[in-house]
């Protein structure tokens, strides 16, 4: 079950905020608490009405993201939300690789996974702001000026709001994601996953042109520059095989 973790959670977590005078709280929501948005893109005003059957996981964080609010509502603490989409980057241990960096890994060893459009958004620009002094450098990131959980704690305008943390390029799928590796990494081998070499309308629908989320308020309120989605592969890929994460296999020569 997904659901009570993450509406428990969130109670156990508040309730420590109330006992040791939190002034403000920052949620890792994600995208999936706000779903996609037919003909336009989403918004922080869209909530996803997916259901448990449907897609649990989708479920679950919309209500965890909801518990928040409803018991933050009245209390004497300020709250704001993250909502990030598919999380690229770089990978700072082994188990990290098996998360949202999994598509690399599995195109590194050559295992099947479902070719799906996914949209971006780089680690750093979700969670690391190096300049600050609290936060020091971790070696193999490189540094920014913003990010978003972090000024999401320091602004006072962030507070109440939620922050769609998105790039602003449209949805890639797999096959898209995996070719741009070989052409930045053309010694290594990365494979396919099984089905259709190109976007697949029959599944996907259409291929968009635009980004099917509004990042504005994110850029606006925190700041937020985003990385293009090719520094955000070429560093996922070089700190999974740089630190040995998974080992690379040389393309084969003909």
């Amino acid at each position: 079950d997904m659901v009570e973790p993450s509406t428990e959670g969130v109670a156990n977590i508040l309730s420590s905020v109330e006992k040791c005078g939190v002034k403000h709280f920052v949620q890792t929501s994600s995208m999936a608490a706000i779903g996609g948005a037919p003909g336009r893109p989403s918004t922080e005003e869209d909530w996803s009405t997916t259901t448990i059957e449907e897609i649990p996981y989708n479920f679950a964080k919309t209500a965890g993201e909801k518990a928040v609010w409803e018991l933050s509502e009245g209390k004497p603490w300020t709250c704001a939300a993250i909502n990030p989409s598919m999380v690229f980057g770089p990978c700072l241990a082994k188990p990290h690789a098996k998360a949202s960096p999994y598509v690399f890994r599995q195109a590194l060893f050559g295992n099947p996974q479902p070719n799906q459009p996914y949209s971006c958004v780089d680690v750093r620009d979700v969670a690391v702001r190096s300049s600050l002094p609290l936060i020091p450098p971790r070696r193999g990131l490189t540094s920014r000026v913003q990010a978003a959980h972090v000024e999401a704690m320091v602004r006072p305008e962030a507070n109440g709001k939620r922050f769609i943390l998105d790039d602003s390029e449209p949805s890639v799928h797999v096959v898209d994601i995996i070719q741009q590796c070989r052409e930045l990494f053309p010694d290594i081998q990365f494979d396919d996953p099984p089905g259709p070499t190109s976007w697949d309308e029959k599944l996907f629908g259409k291929k968009p042109s635009r980004s099917g989320t509004d990042n504005s308020q994110s850029r606006e309120v925190l700041g937020i520059e985003y990385r293009p989605l090719e520094e955000t592969i070429r560093d996922s890929v070089s700190s999974i095989v740089d630190n040995g994460f998974v080992p690379a296999r040389p393309v084969a020569k003909l």
